[in-house]
C-alpha cells in the first residue's frame, strides 16, 4: 500500500473550508487502498502480463476490495477478461454476498457462464453444472446478502456509537446499507434509482480550532478526465454542501472526489439525510458526466 498522503486541489472560489493538508491518519491511508492503489490494480486486470500480479495484491485488499470488484463483474462497458478475472476473483475469495450477482451473470450471459458458476460452486459447495434452472432452486432463499455481525462503533454512549445510530436511522428509507467499518468510519450506500448507487463515507476524529468534533463526509467521483477542472468548477459554483476536488497520490494518478464538513453537535436526521443525500445526488451527477458510467 502506498505510504504518501493525498493532496486536495480545490476548484471554485470560496472553498477555503476544504483546502486539505496531507491525510496522515489511518482512515486516510485505507482510502488510498480502496481508491486509487484498487482502481489500478483493476485496470491491470486485462492484461495477461499484470493479471496475475494484480490478482494476488487484490486478494490481500480482499476487505475492501470486493465491492468494486463486484460491481466490476458486473459492468457490461468493461472488458470481457476483465470481467472473467473479477468473476474469478469472487469465487477465490467464497464471497457469499456475490451469490446473486454471479447467479444472474450466469443466467443472462452465456459468454461468462462458465466462470460464474465455477464461482458459484467455489462460494456454495454445490456440485451443480451450468443449468441454471437447477441453481435457481438450490439457491432460492440464499441469494439475498446475508447480514454480517456488525462491528461495534466503540463503547456504548461514545460518540462513534451515537453517531452510527443517528445516521441508522436519519438514512434508512435511503440508504441500502449504513454501518461502521473497522478502519474508522461510517459507511453508506444511498440508492438513487435506475439502479445507480453511491458511496459515502463519514469521520469524526477530526475537531475544529475550538476542540469541537467534526464529521467529514467523504465520497469518490471516478477518474480524473482531461475536462474534469471545468466540470467541477462549474458544479462547485452551484454545489449546496461541501465541493469538488481532484485529489493526487504519489504515483501520480488522479480521482475527483466531494467533502464535506460539519460540526457534529449540529447533526441531526434532517441534516443527515439532507446533507448525505445532497452530496450523493451532485457526486452520482458528476461521475456519470466525466465517465458515463457508475462505479458505486
Amino acid at each position: 500500500m502506498a505510504s504518501a498522503a493525498f493532496h486536495g486541489i480545490v476548484a471554485g472560489p470560496g472553498n477555503d473550508i476544504l483546502a486539505m493538508s496531507p491525510i496522515t491518519s489511518s482512515w486516510g491511508l485505507r482510502l488510498m487502498a480502496t481508491g486509487t492503489d484498487i482502481d489500478a490494480l483493476i485496470g491491470q486486470l486485462w492484461d495477461h502480463r499484470t493479471r496475475g500480479r494484480a490478482r494476488a495484491r487484490l486478494a490481500e485488499l480482499q476487505s475492501v476490495a470486493a465491492v468494486k470488484i463486484e460491481a466490476l463483474a458486473q459492468n457490461h462497458d468493461a472488458p470481457e477478461n476483465t470481467r472473467w478475472a473479477a468473476i474469478a476473483l469472487l469465487g477465490q475469495w467464497q464471497h457469499q454476498p456475490a451469490v446473486a450477482t454471479l447467479l444472474d451473470i450466469a443466467k443472462r450471459e452465456v459468454h461468462l457462464r462458465g466462470e460464474a458458476v465455477r464461482a458459484l460452486q467455489r462460494i456454495t459447495g454445490k456440485e451443480i453444472e451450468e443449468d441454471m434452472a437447477a441453481w435457481e432452486k438450490a439457491l432460492a432463499g440464499e441469494t439475498a446478502e446475508p447480514e454480517a455481525a456488525p462491528v461495534k462503533a466503540g463503547a456504548p454512549g461514545s460518540l462513534e456509537a451515537r453517531m452510527l445510530t443517528l445516521f441508522q436511522q436519519a438514512l434508512k428509507t435511503v440508504a441500502s446499507k449504513v454501518q461502521w467499518e473497522e478502519a474508522g468510519y461510517i459507511y453508506a450506500r444511498v440508492e438513487l434509482g435506475e439502479s445507480r448507487k453511491q458511496q459515502i463515507l463519514v469521520t469524526f476524529n477530526e475537531k475544529d480550532g475550538d476542540g469541537q468534533p467534526l464529521a467529514m463526509f467523504y465520497t469518490e467521483c471516478g477518474q480524473a478526465a482531461r475536462q474534469a477542472l471545468d466540470v467541477i468548477t462549474r458544479r462547485n459554483a452551484t454545489v449546496h454542501c461541501g465541493g469538488f476536488l481532484v485529489e493526487t497520490d504519489e504515483s501520480g494518478g488522479k480521482k475527483v472526489v466531494m467533502r464535506h464538513k460539519t460540526l457534529v453537535r449540529d447533526l441531526n436526521e434532517t441534516a443527515v439525510r439532507e446533507i448525505v443525500l445532497t452530496m450523493a445526488r451532485e457526486a452520482d451527477s458528476v461521475e456519470y458526466e466525466l465517465t458515463q458510467s457508475d462505479h458505486i
